[in-house]
């Protein structure tokens, strides 16, 4: 196995395996943490349009996944 010397820290190339895995999760935890910081952003300037529409989502969630 190689070994690459930068500075203090002795860097060791990854295996295929752990590049493959980090190609594949970091997408989509990009993508879910843009989607939560646009949501967050939407709620400070619209708080009360944010707020009916969580109620609405709320409410129709409860409607069809109701037991009975």
């Amino acid at each position: 196995m190689n070994h690459v010397v930068t500075g203090r820290a002795i860097e060791t190339p990854y295996t295929f395996e752990e590049q493959a895995a980090r190609r594949s999760g970091e997408p989509f935890s990009h993508l879910v943490e843009n989607t939560l910081e646009s949501i967050e952003e939407y709620g400070r300037e619209n708080p009360w349009s944010l707020g009916l529409w969580m109620m609405g989502i709320g409410f129709v969630l409860g409607w069809k996944l109701k037991m009975w």
